[in-house]
């Protein structure tokens, strides 16, 4: 998935991304 890509290929992040939170972090 793109998501996991964006996040390096860590479902942690790829998680947090589809967060609001985290896409004010830009994480």
């Amino acid at each position: 998935m793109v998501v996991e890509a964006a996040a390096g290929g860590n479902p942690n992040l790829g998680q947090r991304i589809l967060t609001p939170a985290s896409s004010t972090h830009g994480e």
